[in-house]
């Protein structure tokens, strides 16, 4: 429950504690990110941004739609958040990172949230041992790319690949 907000849950996290962390799609406002925190029992967790709930808005360019696709725990307790902001072409691939208590990690890129410079949609955020952050997704336009950006533990884009997502037909 977000309150007056329709949301919708895209993927969830299983903390050490018991406790599980989703992240959504608020519909009735596109440029926003949903993100709860729920304790073992399935209550609202009050320790995660005072009531359990968070609304994340845009720092990326202002409102736009935005969708998460996936969420993954560092081993300091802090929160990944990936997906798409945008809408064609414009779509951006965006992380934002989130403290233990629910705030935004201002530490990381640029208050709490990066967003690429490309074309692209996020899919998918892994955390490296050595603390980069993989981000997986594809670039948008004429011609589809699989993308993989790698960010440093402090949220800057140090590494991207592209690689075409149409292989050749086996001959």
């Amino acid at each position: 429950d977000l309150g007056n907000v329709s949301a919708g849950a895209s993927a969830v996290a299983l903390q050490g504690d018991g406790k599980l962390v989703l992240v959504g799609t608020v519909n009735d406002n596109p440029g926003v990110l949903a993100v709860a925190r729920l304790n073992a029992d399935g209550s609202l967790d009050p320790g995660f941004s005072g009531d359990g709930r968070l609304l994340i808005p845009s720092t990326l360019g202002g409102s736009k739609e935005t969708t998460s696709h996936d969420v993954q725990l560092q081993s300091d307790g802090k929160i990944l958040v990936a997906g798409t902001r945008g809408a064609y072409p414009g779509y951006s691939l965006f992380v934002a990172r989130l403290l233990p208590d629910g705030s935004l990690d201002s530490g990381f890129s640029v208050g709490g949230q990066f967003g690429s410079i490309y074309s692209e949609e996020g899919y998918g955020v892994a955390v490296q041992p050595d603390g980069a952050i993989l981000l997986v997704g594809n670039s948008v336009g004429s011609t589809t790319y699989l993308r993989v950006t790698r960010l440093t533990p402090a949220g800057q884009a140090d590494f991207v690949a592209r690689v075409l997502s149409r292989l050749p037909e086996p001959g």
